[in-house]
Parts: C-alpha cells; structure tokens; sequence
C-alpha cells in the first residue's frame, strides 16, 4: 500500500493525488497569467495605469473631473512655494510646512502647491486635485471645507447650480 495514500477512510492512489495537485497549479498559472494579459490590454487600451498599480484603499480617479472639483479650484488658485516661504519669511510666526500631507513628499521650491483659504494647509497641487476629483469637498489633514463660508461660498453655489442648469431651472431666491 505504499503507492496510495489514505484520505477519510479512502483510498487514493498517489499518481491520482499528484496529478490532481499539477492540474491545480497550473489552472490557477493560467487564470492569474490571463487576468494580468487582459488587465495590462485594458489599461493600454483605456489609456490608464493597470490596476495592480493601484493600492486596494485607493480608487483610480475618474477620467473627467466632476463639475465640483472644477469650481474648487478656481477658488484655490495655485502658486509656488518659492513665494510662500518668501512671504513667511517676513518675521511672523507661522512657518510653511515642509512636505504635502498627502503624498509625504518635501515640497522643492519651483512646486506649484494649493493653500487652503479656510484652514491654510499647504498641499502639492496635483495631490490636492486627485482629492477633489474623488468627489472629497473638505481639507484631507482638519476636514473643513475647501470653501470659505462667506460671501465666496454663496457665489460658488450659484456658480455650481447655474452650471448644472444651463436653463435656469434652480430656484434662486435671496435670503
């Protein structure tokens, strides 16, 4: 009884054993080698990075930015750090923060970077529009939101609605 191996009281010749275990592997090769052909295919085709590229926690960020995103960031206009550091450079006590809590890179001095009117977190600007493309509308470090809340956020609003609907179907009553 050497050549059989005993499974729940059954006995299975080892040949049987093996060659279902081969079998195993080598279909499991072959979904995961055509999974990664028809993802790297896709990607090519969709013009975007393969999805094993991507953390699992994160989610590809849209083709089109959404209409909300857009508006943002006419409301947070970009600039370089080099003028930040030289406009806290003037004695006061706030300093500029060294690195984008985002991706946790240092800011270099030719950066174009975001500041946050309401919280005046410093962001790299691709970093901080990423976020806004996923549909995210506050700070990523205090989560205020990226829109003042004064007279600005009013005009955002209308903004926003009268670019939805072109044809003036909001209601758009003063308060």
């Amino acid at each position: 009884m050497a050549n059989t191996s005993e499974i729940n009281g059954i006995y299975i010749p080892k040949f049987l054993v093996y060659t279902l275990t081969l079998v195993g592997i080598i279909d499991n090769t072959i979904c995961s080698f055509s999974n990664f052909i028809i993802d790297l295919m896709l990607s090519i085709a969709l013009g975007r990075r393969p999805s094993s590229n991507i953390q699992e926690n994160q989610t590809p960020a849209p083709i089109e930015p959404p209409l909300s995103a857009i508006l943002i960031r006419e409301h947070l206009p970009s600039v370089k750090f080099s003028n930040v550091v030289r406009r806290n450079d003037g004695g006061g006590d706030e300093q500029a923060p060294l690195e984008c809590a985002i991706c946790l890179y240092e800011f270099e001095h030719d950066e174009e970077i975001r500041c946050l009117k309401n919280c005046q977190h410093f962001f790299h600007r691709d970093c901080i529009d990423r976020w806004m493309d996923q549909e995210r509308k506050t700070c990523p470090l205090c989560r205020k939101s990226l829109v003042p809340v004064d007279s600005s956020r009013r005009e955002f609003d209308l903004h926003l609605w009268a670019d939805l609907y072109p044809d003036g179907c909001f209601n758009n009553n003063e308060d």
